[in-house]
């Protein structure tokens, strides 16, 4: 198999463009072909994008295949008037990945034991406002409260530093916004 940095260069000689074509989906092919330890289709995505961005070329947008677990409709009040979940991973939830990253405003979640909606503000205003942080919760929640999922998480997982921000700091000694020590690093083993 050939490494990422091969890729990289193959990428940037025009005649390999030429060669394996400017589509994107040729792209992808010839990618996933060459480097089938690639886990994702958006990992592939972004490294083309990037390649093609640097040889300053226009990107054609990629429409992401949105996961959505069951079926759920509110009304203009925000209650839930039909709501049919579906088997997600731990539980039976609504999940509309869709409406997550598309639609702040949309109901995205309901956790399996209640019928409590949350939209992607609120799980973004969860956590602390942060979407690397939400993006991350709304993944990982697969029959739990978004809240539950966070209190879930420990202090050597889940930090808030001094300077306000959280951060995923699990191996991690300092704050990648500031620069803080990790007060838990202490703890970690090198």
């Amino acid at each position: 198999m050939r490494s990422l940095e091969h890729l990289s260069n193959i990428l940037m000689h025009s005649e390999y463009l030429d060669k394996w074509g400017n589509r994107e989906e040729e792209l992808y092919e010839k990618v996933e072909e060459e480097y089938p330890d690639w886990k994702t289709q958006d990992e592939v995505f972004r490294f083309v994008h990037c390649q093609k961005l640097r040889r300053g070329e226009k990107m054609e947008e990629k429409k992401r295949d949105y996961v959505i677990i069951g079926d759920c409709e509110v009304n203009e009040k925000g209650e839930i008037i039909r709501l049919d979940r579906g088997w997600y991973r731990q539980g039976w939830v609504y999940k509309n990945e869709e409406a997550y990253y598309t639609d702040k405003s949309a109901v995205c979640y309901v956790p399996e034991l209640e019928d409590a909606i949350y939209t992607g503000q609120d799980i973004l205003d969860m956590c602390n406002g942060q979407p690397e942080i939400a993006d991350r919760v709304f993944e990982a929640i697969d029959w739990e409260h978004p809240s539950s999922y966070l209190d879930d998480q420990d202090s050597d997982e889940l930090c808030q530093c001094e300077c306000g921000k959280w951060y995923w700091c699990y191996g991690v000694n300092k704050c990648p916004f500031c620069g803080a020590e990790n007060p838990n690093a202490a703890n970690l083993c090198d």
